[in-house]
């Protein structure tokens, strides 16, 4: 066999709201995980309109190139640098001017990074990847969270706010979402990063002493499974 490696040290960057990540370069194929815009990936192989990319949680999938764009990644992290702010909204819109009834630039979901101005009469100038630019209602933003110890009472209010939003195997997004990959949204809204899976989850945390559910408090994590092995996460 041969090792695939990354290209040219380049990094495929997301440009649109959501890009899937499939188990076969088909629309038809398994939806296996999801990016949102901003986050990246590495290409090891291309077959058309289709890369096969490594993931930061280290998953591997399928990815088409409308999702994407090659970039340098001293381009990704000078943008990662300037990125002080996270949609707070589900689905929030980004607009060509201060004005919700004027041509929308994209949608960006729940968990987002954006490079945000200053709030001006209820609305901020914000720069997405790609250098696109445009304004966002001043509330569907917050202040990009630090990374430490993540507020239960918080967590568990967020997580609320999702109720409604229907279940997709391999969703990680409030466009749809499965078990892990709600937890791994709302943690990572709380600058937590997670691992993608739920067994994987039940690994990264610290566990609560007790045999009963009812020693949890809100913000943690229930795990449920057969011999041993986890399989879902709430």
């Amino acid at each position: 066999c041969r090792l695939l490696a990354p290209r040219y040290g380049r990094r495929l960057w997301v440009m649109s709201s959501v890009a899937d990540v499939r188990r076969e370069p088909a629309h038809a194929a398994e939806l296996l995980t999801q990016l949102i815009m901003g986050e990246t990936a590495l290409p090891l192989k291309t077959e058309g309109d289709w890369h096969l990319v490594r993931c930061a949680d280290d998953y591997h999938g399928w990815i088409r190139s409308w999702y994407v764009r090659e970039t340098d990644p001293a381009e990704i992290a000078a943008y990662a640098a300037r990125a002080n702010a996270v949609v707070d909204a589900s689905v929030g819109y980004v607009y060509s001017t201060p004005d919700e009834r004027s041509i929308p630039v994209s949608d960006v979901v729940a968990g987002t990074k954006l490079a945000a101005g200053a709030p001006a009469a209820g609305f901020r100038e914000v720069a997405l990847p790609g250098e696109r630019k445009g304004f966002m209602r001043a509330g569907d933003l917050a202040p990009e969270p630090d990374a430490g110890s993540p507020d239960g009472e918080r967590l568990a209010g967020r997580t609320m706010r999702f109720l409604g939003i229907p279940y997709l195997w391999g969703g990680t997004t409030p466009k749809g979402f499965d078990c892990s990959g709600l937890v791994k949204r709302v943690f990572s809204m709380e600058g937590v990063t997670l691992p993608r899976d739920s067994d994987r989850q039940a690994l990264a945390g610290t566990p609560v002493p007790g045999e009963s559910a009812l020693a949890a408090r809100r913000g943690d994590l229930l795990f449920f499974g057969e011999g041993g092995v986890v399989g879902h996460v709430a």
